[in-house]
């Protein structure tokens, strides 16, 4: 018989807390819940809700206070920095609302920067990077800088620099905040012909229903607990 293979991103019991005065404020209060490979997945919670703070976690930007994060199988909760930083940029691509390129560089530069951080050898860099700017369909885009770009286009080459190394899974924190309502469900429409192409696993933080809709399962967060959501369907 086969094994079960781990799935893409495993919480179990999250829980962060932060000092606030002499007390310690509970920010996740015990989270648990798993996306499998291939999932497209929302978590969905209002501000205050915890959404930013769970995502530094899984994302190994932030330690848990207890709890364990496995990326790919891999437990990152107390890894050394080091290594993590190795597991991160392997096995997580990040998509941030403000964008996050690198205004110096051009669109086709900033999808190679993770192919080198991470070493990857099997082929040529540009080559990845072509291709996957061509997939979010800015083949045409490939010498122009940032500033030379949309809001919309600077967010397709964020997801391209996100997807171009295969990551276990793709975290896009308020991926259309700084869209406005045509170009964000323009963006949401091609990370769902993406995620079914490829079969990419994709979580996206939203606090707007409206977004949440378009993935395929929802993890609902409040003050600090998953309220529903937390098993695969």
């Amino acid at each position: 018989m086969g094994t079960t293979p781990a799935p893409a991103l495993e919480a179990r019991d999250v829980r962060r807390s932060l000092p606030l005065g002499r007390e310690q404020v509970e920010i996740l209060k015990g989270i648990s819940f798993r996306i499998d490979h291939g999932e497209f997945v929302a978590l969905l919670g209002p501000s205050g809700s915890g959404k930013s703070t769970l995502l530094g976690v899984i994302a190994g930007l932030d330690r848990p206070t207890s709890g364990q994060v496995l990326l790919d199988g891999i437990d990152v909760s107390r890894m050394g920095e080091g290594k993590l930083a190795e597991v991160r940029n392997q096995k997580i691509g990040m998509v941030f609302q403000a964008f996050n390129l690198i205004p110096t560089l051009t669109a086709l530069e900033n999808v190679e920067v993770p192919l080198y951080v991470s070493r990857r050898r099997d082929g040529s860099p540009s080559k990845h990077a072509r291709q996957m700017l061509e997939a979010v369909g800015l083949s045409h885009r490939l010498q122009h800088r940032p500033g030379q770009l949309s809001g919309g286009e600077q967010q397709r080459v964020a997801i391209a620099r996100a997807m171009v190394t295969e990551p276990a899974i793709v975290i896009a924190d308020e991926p259309t905040g700084n869209l406005d309502a045509a170009n964000g469900d323009k963006l949401l429409a091609l990370i769902a012909d993406l995620q079914a192409q490829s079969n990419t696993t994709f979580l996206i933080a939203t606090h707007d229903a409206d977004v949440a809709s378009h993935a395929a399962r929802q993890l609902k967060l409040s003050d600090g607990l998953l309220v529903d959501g937390a098993e695969p369907r």
